[in-house]
């Protein structure tokens, strides 16, 4: 058995909101909330699919462990059945689970879909917005520029992306949640 049955779970989407990733604990059989959280950056390639009638039937998070990159994500320590039980709750999507590494001799785990979706779904706002808190919650130095560039660029071109940098810092008052693209 597990001497130790802890485990860090590396989350990158929706649940690096610590609200939202606590309606999946207390869904557990065990509903402690994690001993502890950090910052974790996961090497690996952000990217966005499927269609979730959640999220307004628009693309969730996924990371492609075929293609290096840099995703920000947290890092929750909770138990290995805690971790089972929430992977569970995200079903077939997320069906493929990867350990990422080890912090104080500990596992790191994730999970993301099995086979890399071709399906590119820009996210929506809603879900983008609970992620973004979650972010600001674990890298409060990061500006909502840095935010929004990172989030919003695995959405965009890099086109689109300057046209809303360039809005952004002009003095129009044009929010970017008004502004719809494709």
């Amino acid at each position: 058995a597990n001497a130790n049955p802890y485990v860090w779970y590396a989350a990158y989407g929706s649940n690096i909101n610590r609200e939202r990733f606590m309606e999946y604990i207390n869904e557990c059989t065990d509903k402690t909330e994690p001993k502890e959280d950090r910052p974790y950056t996961i090497p690996y390639e952000l990217y966005f699919a499927s269609a979730v009638g959640r999220w307004e039937r628009k693309g969730v998070a996924f990371i492609n462990d075929e293609k290096a990159g840099i995703t920000w994500g947290r890092a929750y320590k909770i138990t290995m059945e805690q971790f089972k039980q929430i992977q569970e709750k995200e079903g077939c999507k997320y069906e493929k689970q990867l350990q990422l590494g080890e912090i104080d001799n500990i596992p790191v785990y994730t999970f993301t879909s099995p086979f890399v979706r071709g399906d590119n779904k820009e996210a929506g706002e809603s879900y983008l917005n609970v992620i973004k808190n979650g972010l600001k919650e674990v890298y409060a130095d990061k500006t909502e520029l840095v935010l929004d560039a990172y989030l919003y660029g695995k959405n965009l071109s890099a086109e689109e992306v300057q046209i809303l940098s360039f809005l952004r810092n002009s003095a129009h008052g044009v929010e970017l949640g008004n502004i719809k693209c494709g």
